[in-house]
């Protein structure tokens, strides 16, 4: 009976070794993005991992928080959250979409993909690329657009039928 005490004991701390080996590897890999990265529980919505950029715009201490209420400052899961997509038909899928958030009003391509995390559970990952200059182009362009139609309208001479 210790025997198999100590084996489990070992088996723990290699176990939790392993999870923070892992861990240190993913935060290595993803500080180097500057877009914010972050795994999520589907079943909870609590955050697992953010990587720094993710903790410059939202704060040091959110993980094992609630990911609605950190990213979108909402009470409850969001109304456009994809787990849906992203646990059902699309397993193993990106689900890539334009969204502009609602606590720093910035527009963010999100890529959301269901990922293996340890343990073997599938987790959300996600990456939201901030696209907020991009929209701000895209809205003068079409200003201009406008303006240079009407341009156009008005100068059209009347011509008589």
């Amino acid at each position: 009976m210790h025997n198999a005490m100590k084996k489990c004991q070992h088996y723990n701390a290699t176990e939790k070794g392993f999870k923070l080996h892992v861990s240190e590897k993913l935060r290595a890999l993803s500080d180097g993005v500057d877009e914010p990265i972050y795994v999520a529980d589907p079943d909870t919505h609590r955050i697992l991992f953010v990587n720094k950029k993710a903790r410059e715009l939202f704060g040091q201490k959110i993980v094992g928080k609630k990911c609605y209420k950190i990213f979108q400052n909402l009470n409850e899961p969001c109304s456009f959250c994809t787990n849906r997509d992203l646990f059902r038909k699309n397993l193993g899928r990106a689900y890539i979409r334009e969204s502009q958030n609602r606590r720093n009003k910035r527009w963010y391509k999100c890529i959301d993909k269901a990922i293996k995390w340890l343990g073997g559970k599938y987790v959300r990952y996600g990456i939201a690329i901030d696209i907020t200059e991009q929209k701000r182009m895209e809205e003068a362009l079409r200003d201009s657009e406008e303006f240079f139609l009407s341009l156009i309208h008005i100068s059209e001479p009347t011509r008589p039928y």
